[in-house]
């Protein structure tokens, strides 16, 4: 994720203010906005079931194909599973 501010000073790590803590999991991001002594200023989560879904999708397939020991798995699913 990529967050762009043109017109603002960045100041150095040593002098900041606010330090923004992030978090990544399967289906969100989590970002939080912390003052030097740890409170938190504010906090944003920001949710992508569609790729906790992806990834449901691609175990259901794999799951059969590996007990069956399907050599199928390694040379598509597993690529489509990568891209």
């Amino acid at each position: 994720m990529t967050v762009t501010h043109e017109n603002h000073h960045v100041a150095s790590q040593h002098d900041s203010e606010t330090i923004v803590g992030v978090d990544v999991n399967e289906d969100c991001v989590a970002l939080a906005g912390m003052d030097r002594d740890g409170g938190v200023k504010d906090s944003v989560v920001l949710e992508y079931p569609e790729i906790k879904e992806q990834r449901h999708e691609f175990f259901t397939k794999r799951k059969p194909m590996q007990k069956a020991n399907q050599t199928a798995f390694e040379t598509v699913v597993k690529t489509e599973e990568r891209d």
